[in-house]
């Protein structure tokens, strides 16, 4: 039988640990499971984003740059809800 493992840590680590399968009617089973966590390395160029005076009813847009500088994906969360003023434009 074919089955999928998932590991999730929300640290830094790695993770080296034996488990055991118990099969019904036979002999348990001993696995080697290993993972290593990494952290992405996320680096923002911008220090700020001052919008300066901006008009009742006006708009302005500043750019904001996100740069990850690691072998793995990283996931961005920009949770802006409490600030109904700003929206977030996503390049093309």
């Amino acid at each position: 039988m074919i089955f999928t493992v998932g590991f999730i840590s929300h640290v830094e680590t790695d993770f080296n640990a034996e488990i055991t399968v118990n099969i019904r009617g036979g002999r348990p089973l001993k696995m080697l499971v290993k993972a290593c966590a990494k952290i992405p390395d996320i680096e923002i160029e911008e220090t700020g984003l001052d919008f300066g005076g901006i008009t009742l009813g006006d708009s302005k847009t500043l750019s904001l740059t996100v740069y990850n500088h690691s072998d793995i994906p990283a996931k961005l969360i920009l949770d802006i809800r409490e600030y109904p003023e700003f929206e977030i434009i996503l390049p093309p």
